[in-house]
């Protein structure tokens, strides 16, 4: 064995949380819990096609009213207010063992791996979440919002699709569609959680 110079040592330390902080970094735009369902250890593991089937509850949740509300505020008004309500939905699924798959605008949709109960408590720290985001509207002026969620339990295919230059996260199944459609009907009949 050669003795190892601290210069060297000290490179070796840089380099591993280097290392560290870009898995971070990833995790943040490619969940953990996609890499653990399709068995892989790091994302450059992961190839075009890699999929697995299983039963998931899956939740959306998008803001009722937005594109009114978005017109009465500047592009940058919008964004920061959309991740300030995204920030407060995100922890009620996380709290629940639940995980973002994706954000579409305004709307987020979630999935849970263990039974439907966690993305129901989700739900309803979400629609209790909206409070606090009420009482800031209010001080800005601004109506209620109103978040519309629908939950359904079913087979998926959870995996990554696209092209080789260009990969991506996503869930498939009737079981997504059907969870989508209840979120939708959340407006018709005037609800915030439809199962």
């Amino acid at each position: 064995f050669k003795p190892v110079t601290g210069k060297v040592l000290m490179a070796h330390i840089r380099q591993q949380l280097h290392i560290i902080s870009v898995q971070q970094s990833a995790a943040r735009f490619v969940p953990d819990e996609f890499l653990l369902y399709l068995n892989r250890k790091t994302l450059t593991e992961v190839q075009l096609g890699d999929n697995t089937q299983r039963v998931m509850t899956i939740l959306f949740a998008d803001l009722r009213g937005f594109t009114s509300l978005s017109e009465s505020m500047t592009p940058p008004e919008t964004f920061a207010f959309v991740n300030a309500f995204l920030e407060r939905m995100g922890p009620h699924i996380a709290r629940n063992d639940g995980f973002i798959d994706k954000y579409v605008g305004d709307a987020i949709m979630a999935l849970f791996g263990g039974c439907a109960t966690d993305a129901i408590n989700a739900a309803i720290g979400m629609q209790r979440g909206l409070t606090q985001c009420n009482l800031e509207c209010a001080l800005a002026n601004r109506g209620d919002i109103r978040v519309g969620i629908g939950i359904h339990t079913g087979d998926v295919i959870l995996g990554t699709v696209g092209f080789r230059n260009r990969i991506d996260t996503s869930v498939l199944s009737d079981s997504v569609n059907l969870a989508s459609r209840l979120e939708g009907t959340t407006k018709e009949f005037g609800a915030g959680i439809i199962i």
